[in-house]
């Protein structure tokens, strides 16, 4: 059976340590059910324009490391326009969501496109 998540969170005053902690629990508890058919749906930068931006490649690595091609990338620079479509798949792929850590900034802009479609969210802390 194959199962999409989505995994939202921020990097602004949040520790990416905790952050990786959380999603690598949560990723390798649903693989012990779902094993290679689980899917990651999000919208954080794609790697080539990572790499071209020179940011850290952290969170790329991580979704790579366990996402091995099984990735629905949203990103888009409109970032309204990339928040519904985010809502989109998740609803049309009837995803899981999680959201790890605080929801604020842009993350509640997401969780709040989410809640108006009738989408459940699961808050995951970090501390």
């Amino acid at each position: 059976m194959t199962k999409y998540i989505a995994v939202s969170f921020t990097l602004n005053n949040q520790s990416f340590e905790r952050i990786s902690s959380v999603f690598y629990e949560l990723v390798d508890n649903l693989e012990d059910y779902y094993g290679k058919n689980l899917f990651i749906i999000h919208g954080f930068l794609p790697r080539e324009v990572v790499e071209l931006m020179n940011y850290p490649t952290s969170i790329v690595d991580m979704f790579d490391e366990k996402f091995p091609n099984r990735q629905i990338n949203c990103h888009d620079f409109d970032l309204t326009k990339m928040r519904l479509d985010l809502a989109q798949y998740i609803r049309y792929f009837k995803a899981d969501v999680y959201v790890i850590g605080d929801i604020r900034e842009g993350v509640a802009d997401e969780v709040a496109n989410y809640q108006a479609m009738g989408i459940k969210v699961n808050q995951l802390p970090i501390d």
